[in-house]
């Protein structure tokens, strides 16, 4: 028979022991409706055949209708396991299956997010998680409230660092504008950058700001290429009315001892190649006559007031001896002579027109031997043929040629004395102011002169004096 039955019909129908050789159906479409069910008879045993599932229109929950097998004869029916029908769609399960599968979204399997970068989600309307990417963090600044106006600038470059201290290699690789001074955008003259010393170093190496090279295990290298380990390149611009200085050293020094220098350059000949502690260079570039403006290789200035009596205020001092810091070899160090104290030279095509001119006033002397002790030559050494210049335009000379010292003027001899034999002789004559010996053993040493109007005297032996009567001619 056919009709509209529940569930709770069929099983008191089979209850009851009633025959039921049939189907049940309900509709499909309303609320509360149940599955159809095949019912076929086997004997005095009825088991149901294949059972479909359907939606609940209402609660959306999945109706199955179970399955039985009953016994007339003992009038009751037991109840078999549900058979669950397959699924499809975002999930997947196979008829009588308990298992569920649910189908891929589209997202790889993996892990996302590091420290630099999170996961971008992608979510569909059914809220599955359809992609999945990684991306760079990026927080800009005025995306953050509450920062401090520092959080809000590149501290990676320095010109946005305005004060407070920069570790060393914070300094790596900077590149700084030229018209400013350190890392702090000031006009020059200002002092934005410090370095503190130590007040009490207890290091001979100890310095607020030191470069170190070790080179000794390269090799290689082009001839002629400078290799330097720091390296202050500066460029005047035509417009510029300030002092440009490519380097400054200050030494303010209150102290009561030690050895205070505002710049010290030490230079150590380890291996057998030339070596300077200092080189001033200055060139000029414009391939001029008679410039206008000077160009000096080097000015030292000694600025002071009052006098000097110790002799503690010099220009320039030099001073020659063994290497004081290196420990001596075994036996000590060798006598050493140093070939030139100053020496001037002068490149093909270039001379100098006056190599030592002293200006101003000095109290003693130019040159001052005084205090050198000369082992096999003189406080002055010049070869023959060169000259004392004895007036301001260069027409005296004090010379030394063909073997005599001379005293020319304009190029002629005045005076001279013969290297060899001693003679002296002058252009003009001899001329001596008149005297007269008090008596014939009036004191005298041999070979002295006089004369007055009567008489020439000579001096013949100690004390001893004889004279010849002079007339006219």
């Amino acid at each position: 028979m056919t009709g509209k039955l529940t569930m709770r019909h069929v099983l008191r129908t089979l209850a009851c022991g009633l025959a039921i050789a049939a189907s049940v159906t309900t509709g499909q479409a309303s609320p509360n409706s149940v599955v159809k069910a095949i019912i076929n008879a086997t004997g005095s045993t009825y088991q149901e055949g294949t059972v479909d599932g359907t939606v609940d229109g209402a609660t959306g929950r999945l109706r199955v209708i179970p399955q039985f097998q009953c016994d007339t004869a003992a009038h009751k029916c037991s109840l078999l396991p549900a058979v669950m029908p397959g699924l499809g769609g975002d999930v997947t399960m196979a008829p009588g299956s308990t298992t569920v599968t649910l189908n891929n979204s589209g997202a790889t399997a993996g892990g996302y997010g590091t420290p630099s970068a999170v996961p971008t989600l992608v979510v569909d309307a059914k809220g599955r998680v359809t992609s999945v990417t990684a991306a760079p963090i990026s927080i800009g600044p005025q995306q953050v409230t509450g920062l401090a106006a520092s959080a809000t600038v590149d501290a990676t470059d320095a010109g946005n660092i305005t004060k407070g201290l920069i570790p060393g290699p914070r300094l790596d690789g900077v590149t700084i504008p030229h018209h400013y001074v350190g890392v702090n955008p000031v006009p020059l003259g200002a002092h934005p950058m410090g370095f503190y010393m130590n007040p009490a170093p207890t290091s001979a190496d100890y310095g607020d700001f030191r470069f170190q090279r070790d080179e000794t295990g390269m090799s290689g290298g082009t001839p002629g290429v400078v290799n330097t380990a720091t390296n202050n390149l500066c460029y005047g611009g035509a417009n510029v009315g300030s002092f440009l200085w490519c380097g400054l050293d200050v030494l303010h020094n209150n102290s009561k001892t030690g050895e205070n220098v505002a710049r010290y350059s030490q230079a150590y000949r380890d291996g057998t190649s030339p070596t300077w502690a200092f080189v001033a260079d200055a060139e000029d570039n414009h391939n001029v006559n008679n410039p206008t403006s000077g160009l000096l290789g080097q000015e030292i200035d000694v600025l002071a007031a009052g006098t000097d009596n110790n002799l503690q205020r010099l220009g320039t001092d030099y001073v020659f001896g063994p290497p004081v810091n290196v420990a001596a070899p075994a036996g000590g160090w060798l006598p050493g002579v140093i070939a030139y104290g100053i020496r001037m030279n002068t490149r093909a095509g270039t001379s100098v027109g006056t190599a030592f001119r002293p200006n101003g006033n000095y109290n003693n002397a130019i040159i001052d031997c005084l205090g050198a002790t000369v082992i096999s030559s003189g406080c002055v050494w010049m070869k023959d043929g060169q000259s004392l210049i004895m007036s301001s335009n260069g027409a005296s000379l004090f010379t030394y040629v063909d073997g005599a010292w001379q005293l020319r003027r304009n190029g002629t001899s005045q005076f001279s004395v013969d290297g060899t034999t001693g003679v002296a002789t002058a252009l003009g004559g001899f001329a001596t102011p008149l005297f007269t010996p008090a008596s014939s053993s009036a004191p005298c040493a041999p070979g002295r002169v006089a004369d007055d109007a009567s008489y020439h005297y000579v001096c013949t032996a100690a004390n001893h004096w004889k004279r010849v009567a002079l007339s006219d001619f």
